[in-house]
């Protein structure tokens, strides 16, 4: 690995000089002199210097240490018997051992043990988010003490808000609805009315809505979860809420460390001395309960064990792998990164889009009564909360489809034992890839909160922010539907040739009118005929030696006014004015009947005003 590093390196420096032959300054020869310096020091001298003791067996673990212990945490999720339900993600790490102190620790074990267990640590991230989302969705997480605060909070906002400013709001509304009353408009009144009163509904009904979510939760994640979990086999007594987050821990954090510490999860040491070694290097949930870890005794069992199984010979031809010295745990913990990525990502975010429908339905209870109150003006705001109820749920039911089928799906991949670990690794990540463009989760959960949070926004705009006042001018206001139209208009035409230099550009050049010449002479028998050009012979076809130079002829017929008069262009053609005839009669006067003009190939009204200028207006 660092032959690699130093390679790429120098690879990466010739590159440079090549490509930038100017030859560098003194003083960015000493700032790369020491940032190699840093740079080896980082990569080979930090990990050396964090290496373990020589014959120091590891400190055991406890479950639920680190981030993935706290975004997992151990609370008896999994199957029984699994490492998921006795350890959690404890244990489950490479160490480097070296039982003599005679000599310097091997600098490429070290550092080899660093570099894949930090992409182990990523991997186990990712599982663990994903289950730890798996049982917050199935109502084992955040969202118990939330239900709490939500129903105190509606109450609040109830009270301080909507009881408050109901009286006033309600006047506003008869205030405008004076105007039907008055005409009579029965319909109008009636259309208003019931939207008012849907409207009060909303902000009355949501104090109520806490009480049911034990029932909507059934009926909209519980659902989707069953769906999900419909598509999983399992036996009768185990159910199936453990099953997928039993099955992603055993496929990419128990097998990956079994194969950065024996070569391989299927090595005979591997069955044989797995659960023992992990069992040495970890405490389990019930040895926490009984508060062993802070005894030392136990503390010093364990470690024994581990030096009795490494240094008793029992490991075989694994030992080497398994303390570090042979093997490539950098490439075992990115495998291990790849499966998190191909088994459990499109599964963290259905999760994730489940958990968010969950959360905008607390946010809607506890922001119905303004809703309600602000709908009774504005009732197109009933529509787009409708809307954005309607779009959740759609989402969500087709993410938890979409995942009920890749779970279907990878517990085939995972039996699947027929097929090498990269051809499973590969189907899976092409499963979760079609996954993703079919569901498009990101997408999908950003247009749910668009659509939320939209409804809700359009209805109160507000200035700029506080930024747009610092910078000392207004905030930029969008373009108007007429400015849009002629902007769009001006788009479709083509664009002027761009002038050459020197010149400019003469718009009637671009349309050059056809015009036709006749010969005056040609229909005269008496004029003779021009011969044609390059014959050799005269010009006349009449022409003889005592012929004059040039035909006579009749004077040239001219349709424009001779020069020699000087006042030709300064006098007006002689036109007919009818309204300034005699005995002529006005028509009577008529309003202009309005005509449509084609803008852009469509048929619209062109109307100007002084105060906005032209206007345009569909049929």
């Amino acid at each position: 690995m660092t032959i690699l590093l130093v390679v790429l390196a120098l690879a990466a420096a010739l590159h440079a000089r090549r490509r930038f032959k100017r030859r560098p300054s003194p003083r960015t020869r000493a700032l790369l002199a020491v940032i190699a310096v840093l740079g080896l020091q980082v990569v080979i001298g930090a990990p050396a210097a964090h290496a373990a003791e020589c014959g120091e067996a590891p400190n055991p673990e406890r479950p639920g240490s680190g981030m993935v212990g706290a975004l997992d945490p151990p609370i008896g999720n999994g199957l029984p018997g699994t490492p998921y339900l006795d350890f959690g993600y404890a244990g489950m790490v490479w160490h480097t051992y070296q039982k003599e102190c005679l000599k310097l620790p091997d600098a490429n074990a070290v550092i080899d043990t660093w570099a894949g267990n930090e992409l182990f640590n990523v991997g186990k991230n990712i599982v663990g988010a994903t289950n730890a989302l798996h049982y917050t969705v199935m109502g084992k997480g955040l969202l118990v003490p939330l239900d709490d605060a939500v129903k105190s909070g509606v109450q609040k906002v109830y009270d301080n808000v909507y009881l408050r400013w109901f009286g006033l709001v309600a006047l506003v509304l008869a205030v405008l609805m004076f105007r039907q009353i008055w005409s009579g408009d029965l319909a109008a009144i009636s259309k208003r009315g019931l939207w008012a009163l849907a409207a009060m509904w909303l902000a009355t009904s949501t104090l109520a809505l806490p009480q049911f979510y034990n029932l909507l939760d059934n009926t909209l994640v519980s659902k989707t979860s069953e769906i999900q979990a419909g598509f999983i086999e399992s036996p009768e007594d185990q159910g199936t809420l453990h099953v997928l987050p039993s099955k992603l821990h055993d496929a990419v954090v128990y097998q990956s460390w079994l194969r950065g510490a024996f070569g391989a999860p299927d090595a005979p040491q591997a069955a044989e001395f797995g659960p023992k070694i992990l069992k040495t290097q970890a405490w389990t949930r019930e040895e926490l309960a009984q508060h062993k870890d802070g005894d030392q005794a136990a503390l010093d069992a364990k470690k024994n064990e581990w030096k009795a199984i490494v240094d008793g010979g029992q490991l075989g031809p694994t030992r080497g792998i398994f303390i570090g010295a042979d093997g490539s745990r950098t490439g075992s913990g990115f495998l291990a990164l790849l499966q998190a990525v191909a088994f459990s990502l499109f599964q963290l975010f259905a999760k994730a889009a489940v958990l968010l429908a969950q959360l905008l339905l607390r946010v809607l209870t506890l922001a119905g009564p303004l809703i309600g109150l602000v709908a009774l003006l504005h009732h197109d705001l009933l529509r787009k909360v409708g809307r954005a109820v309607a779009v959740t749920v759609f989402n969500v039911l087709i993410l938890a489809v979409l995942a009920g089928v890749h779970a279907l799906l990878l517990q085939a991949i995972f039996n699947a034992t027929g097929l090498s670990l990269l051809a499973r690794t590969l189907l899976a990540l092409m499963l979760t890839l079609v996954c993703f463009a079919i569901g498009k989760p990101l997408r999908r959960m950003w247009q749910m909160v668009e659509v939320s949070v939209g409804s809700a926004s359009n209805m109160l705009p507000m200035s700029g922010g506080m930024w747009s006042r610092f910078r000392g001018r207004k905030g930029q206001q969008g373009p108007s539907p007429q400015d849009e139209f002629w902007d769009h208009v001006r788009d479709s035409d083509q664009e002027g040739d761009e002038p050459q230099r020197r010149r400019r550009v003469r718009p009637e050049a671009a349309n050059p009118v056809m015009a036709t010449a006749e010969r005056l002479d040609r229909g005269d028998p008496n004029y003779p005929r021009v011969a044609a050009a390059g014959d050799g012979y005269h010009a006349l076809a009449g022409r003889g030696p005592n012929a004059p130079a040039l035909p006579s002829g009749r004077s040239r017929a001219v349709d424009t006014v001779p020069v020699a008069d000087q006042r030709w262009d300064r006098v007006d053609d002689a036109v007919l004015v009818p309204s300034r005839t005699n005995g002529y009669v006005l028509p009577p006067s008529e309003p202009r009947r309005a005509e449509t003009e084609t803008v852009a190939g469509r048929q619209v009204h062109v109307i100007y005003r002084p105060s906005r200028g032209l206007e345009v207006r569909d049929n």
